[in-house]
C-alpha cells in the first residue's frame, strides 16, 4: 500500500468528540487556491488536515494543519496566529513557513460565524481569548505525531497583534504547549485595548459628528512631532521619525502647545482632541487610567489619526458581543461600562497575567516586540508587563534566561515609517525575522543578546531611508534606548 496513503490514514484517529475532520487531502504541488481566495504560488507537496473543533456547544472553530512531505519536514512544529477579529486563517503566512520546512497550524480563533454570534457568548470569548489557540496546539502536535510517526523535536508559536495576545495567554495558560514563542506586538490587555479605540474615535469627532480631521491634515502633525522631538533630546538626530516619543508626565501638554504654536491652522477643538488621543482613557470620575494614549508619532501611519477619524469605530465587536448588537459608541461610560465589560469579558479573552514561572520551569523561551511608532497596540502597555514580569521572576537578569523584549525604532504596527522587523544577526539574508534567533536560542541555548532592527525603503513613506542597527531587551540591557525614566507605563502615562 502506498506509504503517502498510510501517513494520510493515519490522521483520521484526530476525530474525537470536540474534533471533526472536515478536509483530509494531500495536495500534489503548485498553486493552492484557499477557500478563502488565496493564490499561494509554487507550493510543494503537503498534506492538509481542516478540523472543526466543537468544546462546548455554542463553540465553532476553524483550524487547519499542514504537514510536509517527510524528507522536506525541518523536524519542527510552528504554530501561527491571526490578526483583528479574526474570523478567518492566515493562508499565506502558513504556507510562507510550510515552504521553509514546518509542520504548520492555523485558527479562525472560532469567530467565522460574524460578530454577532459572540453576543452573549461565553464559549465563543473563550475560544476567541485563549481555547481555539490551545486546542490548535494539541491536535496539531498529535497531527505531527500520527503523520511522522514521532513527534517534533521542537514546538513553536509565532504570532502579532491579536495573535501576539494568544502568545502571551499560551505562555500564561498553557506553558507546556510550546518551547519557544515569539510574540509581536502582543494586545494582551484586549478589553482595556478595544477601549482605548473607542475613546480615540470619539476623540476624533467634530462637534457635528463628522471627523476631526482633513486627510492632508496628520502629516502636518507628524512633521512637528519629529521636530518637536529632535529639538527635545530625541537620541538619533537625523531619523524622520521619533525614536522615544517621551519626555516625562508633561510631554502631551508641551507637545499640545507647540503645536498651537506651529501649526495655527489647527482649531482648538483639533487640539482638544489630540489632547484626549495622546492622553488616553480614564474613568471620567476617579481619574483612574484604563489604558495609555497614543504615543506621539503615529499620525501619518495606517492606524493613525485617519482610522480615528473613520466614520465607523473599529474593533467595536467586544461591546457588542458585552452589551448587544443595537450597542452605539456613544452610549458607552468610561466608568461603570468599562468596570463591567472587563470583569465580564475580561477573564477570557486578556492574557495579563505576568507570572511567567511555569513557563520558565518547563525550558519555555519567549522573544516579544513593540515598535515606537505603533498606534494600534501602543508600546507602554507592554514595557510595563515586563516591568510586573521582572518584579514576579526576581529582576530582570532572572525575567532575561527566558523572556526578552525589543523596541523597533520608528515600527507602526506591521512595518512603518522606521524599522520593519528584526533579525537574528547571523540571519545574513535577512529572511526569516527573528524566529531563527529563537530557535538557537532554545536548541542551541545562544542567548539573543542584541537583534537586527531592518528598515527598508517605501515610497509611500516620505523621509523613509533603509538602515541596519542593532537594538537590545528592553530591561536586560544598559544599551536599550528605553528605561524606566524615559517611557511611560501603563498607568503613569498623563
Amino acid at each position: 500500500m502506498d506509504e503517502n496513503f498510510d501517513r494520510i490514514e493515519n490522521l483520521r484517529a484526530l476525530t474525537t468528540d470536540e474534533a471533526r475532520i472536515e478536509v483530509l487531502e494531500r495536495f500534489p504541488g503548485g498553486t493552492f487556491l484557499s477557500p478563502q481566495g488565496d493564490v499561494l504560488e509554487n507550493m510543494p507537496p503537503f498534506t492538509r488536515v481542516r478540523l472543526i473543533l466543537t468544546p462546548s456547544p455554542r463553540s465553532y472553530i476553524v483550524s487547519e494543519i499542514w504537514l510536509p512531505e517527510p524528507e522536506r519536514w525541518n523536524g519542527r512544529y510552528l504554530g501561527t496566529g491571526v490578526g483583528g477579529f479574526a474570523g478567518k486563517l492566515h493562508y499565506k503566512r502558513t504556507g510562507g513557513y510550510l515552504k521553509r520546512g514546518y509542520a504548520c497550524s492555523n485558527t479562525d480563533l472560532g469567530t467565522s460565524r460574524g460578530e454577532h454570534s459572540g453576543i452573549g457568548n461565553r464559549d465563543e470569548w473563550a475560544d476567541y481569548g485563549w481555547r481555539a489557540a490551545h486546542l490548535t496546539a494539541v491536535y496539531s502536535k498529535r497531527a505531527v505525531l500520527l503523520f511522522y510517526g514521532r513527534p517534533a523535536i521542537k514546538n513553536y508559536y509565532l504570532g502579532s497583534s491579536t495573535a501576539g495576545q494568544q502568545a502571551f495567554s499560551e505562555a500564561q495558560r498553557f506553558p507546556l504547549d510550546y518551547d519557544g514563542i515569539y510574540a509581536g506586538v502582543p494586545a494582551f490587555n484586549r478589553v482595556a485595548l478595544h477601549t482605548f479605540f473607542l475613546w480615540n474615535w470619539l476623540a476624533m469627532r467634530a462637534p457635528d459628528g463628522g471627523p476631526l480631521f482633513r486627510e492632508d491634515e496628520p502629516r502636518m502633525i507628524y512633521d512637528s512631532a519629529v521636530a518637536f522631538f529632535k529639538e527635545n533630546g530625541d537620541p538619533v538626530k537625523n531619523d524622520y521619525f521619533v525614536n522615544i516619543p517621551w519626555l516625562g508626565a508633561d510631554t502631551v501638554p508641551r507637545f499640545i502647545a507647540y503645536l498651537r504654536e506651529h501649526c495655527p491652522s489647527l482649531s482648538q477643538a483639533q487640539l482638544d482632541g489630540l489632547y484626549r488621543y495622546y492622553s488616553g482613557p480614564v474613568d471620567p470620575v476617579s481619574g483612574k487610567r484604563i489604558y495609555c494614549g497614543v504615543p506621539i508619532g503615529c499620525e501619518i501611519t495606517p492606524g493613525g489619526i485617519m482610522r480615528s477619524c473613520a466614520d465607523v469605530c473599529q474593533y467595536f465587536f467586544i461591546f457588542i458581543w458585552a452589551f448587544g448588537a443595537d450597542y452605539r459608541p456613544e452610549y458607552f461610560n468610561f466608568g461603570t461600562d468599562f468596570e463591567k465589560i472587563n470583569s465580564t469579558l475580561g477573564p477570557e479573552v486578556n492574557a495579563m497575567n505576568a507570572d511567567l514561572s511555569a513557563f520558565a520551569a518547563r525550558g519555555g523561551k519567549m522573544i516579544g516586540f513593540s515598535g515606537t511608532s505603533d498606534p494600534t497596540v501602543p508600546y507602554p502597555e507592554s514595557l510595563d508587563y515586563c516591568d510586573r514580569a521582572a518584579g514576579i521572576a526576581g529582576g530582570y537578569e532572572k525575567l532575561g534566561e527566558f523572556f526578552r523584549y525589543y523596541m523597533l525604532p520608528g515600527r507602526t504596527h506591521n512595518a512603518g515609517v522606521g524599522a520593519d522587523d528584526m533579525y537574528d544577526p547571523d540571519d545574513e539574508k535577512r529572511s526569516v525575522n527573528a524566529l531563527r534567533a529563537l530557535e538557537r536560542w532554545v536548541e542551541e541555548s545562544v542567548v539573543p543578546d542584541g537583534l537586527v532592527a531592518v528598515s527598508k525603503p517605501r515610497p509611500e513613506v516620505p523621509g523613509k531611508y533603509p538602515f541596519e542597527r542593532m537594538i537590545y531587551p528592553y530591561g536586560v540591557s544598559d544599551r536599550c534606548l528605553f528605561n524606566r525614566n524615559n517611557r511611560p507605563t501603563g498607568c503613569e502615562y498623563v
